[in-house]
Protein backbone atom coordinates (compact mmCIF):
# COMPACT_ATOMS: atom_id res chain seq x y z
CA UNK A 1 0.00 0.00 0.00
CA UNK A 2 2.81 2.07 0.84
CA UNK A 3 4.03 1.60 -2.43
CA UNK A 4 1.62 2.47 -4.23
CA UNK A 5 1.10 5.45 -2.74
CA UNK A 6 4.33 6.84 -3.37
CA UNK A 7 3.40 5.90 -7.25
CA UNK A 8 0.24 7.50 -7.62
CA UNK A 9 2.16 11.00 -5.78
CA UNK A 10 4.70 11.14 -7.99
CA UNK A 11 2.67 11.42 -10.97
CA UNK A 12 1.26 14.83 -10.24
CA UNK A 13 4.59 15.75 -9.40
CA UNK A 14 6.11 14.32 -12.95
CA UNK A 15 2.96 16.16 -14.62
CA UNK A 16 3.58 19.63 -13.03
CA UNK A 17 7.69 19.94 -13.51
CA UNK A 18 6.77 18.81 -17.26
CA UNK A 19 4.22 21.40 -17.06
CA UNK A 20 6.40 23.74 -16.34
CA UNK A 21 9.01 22.69 -19.11
CA UNK A 22 6.82 23.47 -21.87
CA UNK A 23 5.55 26.70 -20.53
CA UNK A 24 9.34 27.43 -20.56
CA UNK A 25 9.30 26.81 -24.03
CA UNK A 26 6.26 28.31 -25.45
CA UNK A 27 6.18 31.15 -23.23
CA UNK A 28 8.24 33.39 -26.08
CA UNK A 29 6.56 32.78 -29.38
CA UNK A 30 6.36 35.85 -31.17
CA UNK A 31 5.13 36.79 -34.76
CA UNK A 32 8.30 38.08 -37.42
CA UNK A 33 6.86 41.23 -39.11
CA UNK A 34 6.74 40.42 -43.19
CA UNK A 35 6.48 43.13 -45.35
CA UNK A 36 3.40 43.73 -48.10
CA UNK A 37 3.05 39.70 -46.90
CA UNK A 38 0.03 39.20 -49.12
CA UNK A 39 1.18 41.77 -51.73
CA UNK A 40 -1.46 43.99 -51.49
CA UNK A 41 0.32 47.24 -51.31
CA UNK A 42 1.84 49.33 -54.62
CA UNK A 43 0.77 49.07 -57.92
CA UNK A 44 -3.11 48.01 -59.11
CA UNK A 45 -4.67 46.27 -61.46
CA UNK A 46 -2.90 42.76 -63.22
CA UNK A 47 -0.27 42.61 -65.31
CA UNK A 48 3.48 42.72 -64.67
CA UNK A 49 6.22 45.24 -63.94
CA UNK A 50 4.25 46.82 -60.66
CA UNK A 51 6.79 47.40 -57.43
CA UNK A 52 5.59 45.29 -54.55
CA UNK A 53 8.26 46.57 -52.45
CA UNK A 54 10.52 45.15 -50.18
CA UNK A 55 9.89 42.21 -52.80
CA UNK A 56 12.46 41.81 -54.87
CA UNK A 57 13.27 39.52 -57.98
CA UNK A 58 16.26 37.18 -58.19
CA UNK A 59 19.26 37.98 -59.98
CA UNK A 60 18.79 41.57 -59.51
CA UNK A 61 17.67 44.22 -57.55
CA UNK A 62 14.32 45.55 -59.22
CA UNK A 63 11.32 45.17 -57.18
CA UNK A 64 8.77 44.62 -60.22
CA UNK A 65 7.32 41.70 -59.68
CA UNK A 66 4.25 39.83 -61.85
CA UNK A 67 1.55 40.81 -60.06
CA UNK A 68 -2.51 39.10 -60.48
CA UNK A 69 -5.50 40.61 -59.01
CA UNK A 70 -8.14 38.20 -58.62
CA UNK A 71 -10.77 40.21 -59.93
CA UNK A 72 -8.57 39.77 -63.24
CA UNK A 73 -7.86 36.36 -63.49
CA UNK A 74 -11.86 35.48 -63.43
CA UNK A 75 -12.08 31.77 -63.06
CA UNK A 76 -7.97 30.62 -64.15
CA UNK A 77 -7.81 30.59 -60.18
CA UNK A 78 -9.86 29.83 -56.79
CA UNK A 79 -10.10 32.55 -54.31
CA UNK A 80 -7.11 33.82 -52.88
CA UNK A 81 -6.42 32.72 -49.21
CA UNK A 82 -5.19 36.55 -48.14
CA UNK A 83 -6.74 39.54 -49.92
CA UNK A 84 -7.48 39.59 -53.44
CA UNK A 85 -3.80 40.01 -54.93
CA UNK A 86 -1.05 37.38 -55.92
CA UNK A 87 2.39 37.35 -56.88
CA UNK A 88 4.09 35.30 -59.60
CA UNK A 89 7.20 35.65 -61.54
CA UNK A 90 7.85 35.32 -65.45
CA UNK A 91 8.23 32.12 -67.06
CA UNK A 92 12.41 32.79 -67.33
CA UNK A 93 13.48 29.63 -64.69
CA UNK A 94 15.35 30.74 -61.31
CA UNK A 95 13.31 34.15 -61.47
CA UNK A 96 12.13 33.85 -58.22
CA UNK A 97 11.32 36.43 -55.06
CA UNK A 98 12.95 37.06 -51.70
CA UNK A 99 12.44 39.34 -49.29
CA UNK A 100 15.10 40.87 -46.50
CA UNK A 101 13.40 41.38 -43.06
CA UNK A 102 14.24 43.96 -40.45
CA UNK A 103 14.19 41.54 -38.12
CA UNK A 104 18.04 39.81 -37.41
CA UNK A 105 18.89 36.11 -37.19
CA UNK A 106 18.51 35.04 -33.07
CA UNK A 107 20.22 32.57 -31.12
CA UNK A 108 18.39 29.26 -29.38
CA UNK A 109 15.16 30.30 -32.02
CA UNK A 110 12.99 27.95 -33.88
CA UNK A 111 11.53 29.94 -37.31
CA UNK A 112 7.88 29.15 -38.46
CA UNK A 113 7.52 30.07 -42.38
CA UNK A 114 4.65 29.56 -44.05
CA UNK A 115 3.07 30.73 -47.28
CA UNK A 116 -0.01 29.45 -49.83
CA UNK A 117 0.82 28.52 -53.40
CA UNK A 118 -1.59 28.50 -55.71
CA UNK A 119 -1.98 26.75 -59.27
CA UNK A 120 -3.96 28.56 -62.26
CA UNK A 121 -5.43 26.34 -63.96
CA UNK A 122 -4.43 26.71 -67.17
CA UNK A 123 -0.64 26.94 -65.99
CA UNK A 124 1.05 23.87 -63.61
CA UNK A 125 2.59 24.46 -60.41
CA UNK A 126 5.92 23.30 -59.86
CA UNK A 127 7.97 21.55 -57.07
CA UNK A 128 10.40 23.86 -55.14
CA UNK A 129 10.94 25.41 -51.78
CA UNK A 130 10.32 28.35 -49.00
CA UNK A 131 13.67 29.31 -47.34
CA UNK A 132 14.66 31.22 -44.55
CA UNK A 133 18.75 32.73 -44.48
CA UNK A 134 20.65 35.74 -43.64
CA UNK A 135 22.41 38.33 -45.01
CA UNK A 136 26.16 38.65 -44.58
CA UNK A 137 27.85 41.95 -43.74
CA UNK A 138 29.23 42.17 -47.06
CA UNK A 139 26.61 40.85 -49.29
CA UNK A 140 26.06 40.16 -52.76
CA UNK A 141 23.78 42.29 -55.35
CA UNK A 142 21.02 40.37 -54.73
CA UNK A 143 21.36 40.22 -50.84
CA UNK A 144 23.35 37.17 -51.00
CA UNK A 145 19.80 35.12 -52.23
CA UNK A 146 20.32 31.26 -52.42
CA UNK A 147 23.19 31.75 -50.14
CA UNK A 148 23.74 31.25 -46.26
CA UNK A 149 20.66 29.61 -46.06
CA UNK A 150 19.65 27.97 -42.80
CA UNK A 151 18.69 24.05 -42.30
CA UNK A 152 15.08 23.27 -43.29
CA UNK A 153 12.63 20.72 -41.85
CA UNK A 154 9.85 20.73 -44.14
CA UNK A 155 6.36 20.02 -42.83
CA UNK A 156 4.60 20.49 -46.16
CA UNK A 157 5.52 21.01 -49.80
CA UNK A 158 3.02 19.59 -51.69
CA UNK A 159 2.14 21.20 -55.22
CA UNK A 160 -1.46 22.46 -55.85
CA UNK A 161 -3.10 20.87 -58.05
CA UNK A 162 -6.04 23.33 -59.65
CA UNK A 163 -9.24 20.88 -60.84
CA UNK A 164 -13.01 21.59 -59.88
CA UNK A 165 -13.12 22.03 -56.16
CA UNK A 166 -13.57 25.71 -54.61
CA UNK A 167 -10.54 25.61 -53.46
CA UNK A 168 -8.48 23.06 -54.22
CA UNK A 169 -5.73 25.54 -56.33
CA UNK A 170 -4.03 25.98 -53.12
CA UNK A 171 -1.10 24.40 -50.46
CA UNK A 172 -0.25 25.81 -47.31
CA UNK A 173 4.10 25.53 -47.66
CA UNK A 174 5.49 25.10 -43.92
CA UNK A 175 9.17 24.96 -43.06
CA UNK A 176 10.71 25.20 -39.74
CA UNK A 177 14.41 26.42 -39.13
CA UNK A 178 15.67 26.09 -35.57
CA UNK A 179 19.30 28.41 -34.84
CA UNK A 180 21.84 26.75 -31.69
CA UNK A 181 23.25 28.90 -29.51
CA UNK A 182 25.83 30.64 -30.97
CA UNK A 183 24.63 30.41 -35.20
CA UNK A 184 26.66 31.72 -38.23
CA UNK A 185 25.24 35.16 -39.30
CA UNK A 186 23.76 35.44 -35.28
CA UNK A 187 22.20 39.35 -35.90
CA UNK A 188 22.46 39.32 -39.64
CA UNK A 189 19.13 40.58 -41.53
CA UNK A 190 16.99 37.57 -42.07
CA UNK A 191 15.93 36.90 -46.12
CA UNK A 192 12.72 34.93 -47.05
CA UNK A 193 13.10 33.43 -50.59
CA UNK A 194 10.38 32.26 -52.37
CA UNK A 195 11.54 29.54 -55.05
CA UNK A 196 10.10 26.96 -57.52
CA UNK A 197 12.10 24.54 -59.76
CA UNK A 198 10.46 26.21 -63.04
CA UNK A 199 9.43 29.77 -64.23
CA UNK A 200 5.46 28.96 -64.94
CA UNK A 201 4.04 32.23 -62.82
CA UNK A 202 3.41 29.89 -59.38
CA UNK A 203 1.32 31.94 -57.13
CA UNK A 204 2.41 33.12 -53.82
CA UNK A 205 0.40 34.74 -51.03
CA UNK A 206 0.22 35.47 -47.31
CA UNK A 207 3.72 34.91 -46.47
CA UNK A 208 4.03 34.60 -42.84
CA UNK A 209 6.84 34.02 -40.20
CA UNK A 210 7.38 32.90 -36.60
CA UNK A 211 9.67 32.74 -34.12
CA UNK A 212 9.99 30.97 -30.72
CA UNK A 213 12.75 30.60 -28.41
CA UNK A 214 13.81 27.41 -27.77
CA UNK A 215 15.35 26.89 -23.89
CA UNK A 216 18.60 25.73 -23.62
CA UNK A 217 18.72 22.09 -21.78
CA UNK A 218 20.37 23.97 -18.64
CA UNK A 219 17.41 26.44 -18.39
CA UNK A 220 14.70 23.59 -18.53
CA UNK A 221 16.81 21.31 -16.27
CA UNK A 222 16.80 24.29 -13.67
CA UNK A 223 13.47 25.12 -14.24
CA UNK A 224 12.56 21.68 -13.50
CA UNK A 225 14.11 21.54 -10.39
CA UNK A 226 12.63 24.72 -9.32
CA UNK A 227 9.92 23.26 -9.86
CA UNK A 228 10.20 20.22 -7.89
CA UNK A 229 11.58 22.53 -4.58
CA UNK A 230 8.51 24.24 -4.73
CA UNK A 231 6.23 21.59 -4.87
CA UNK A 232 8.07 19.65 -2.07
CA UNK A 233 8.12 22.14 0.33
CA UNK A 234 3.78 22.82 0.36
CA UNK A 235 3.66 19.32 0.52
CA UNK A 236 5.37 19.83 3.71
Amino acid sequence: MKYNKQIKTSLPLAAAIGSLALAAGSANAATVIVGNHSFEDDGTGSGGGISKAPWMRSGGTSNNISIQEYSGLGTSIDPVPDGSATSHYTNATGDNIYQVLVATLAANTTYTLKVDIGDRNNLTAQAGSINLGYVSATPTGDNDYGLNLLSATVVNDTVPVNGAGANDGWETWESTFTTGAAPTGLGQALRIELVTSAGVQTLWDNVRLDAETVPEPSTTALLGLGGLALILRRRK
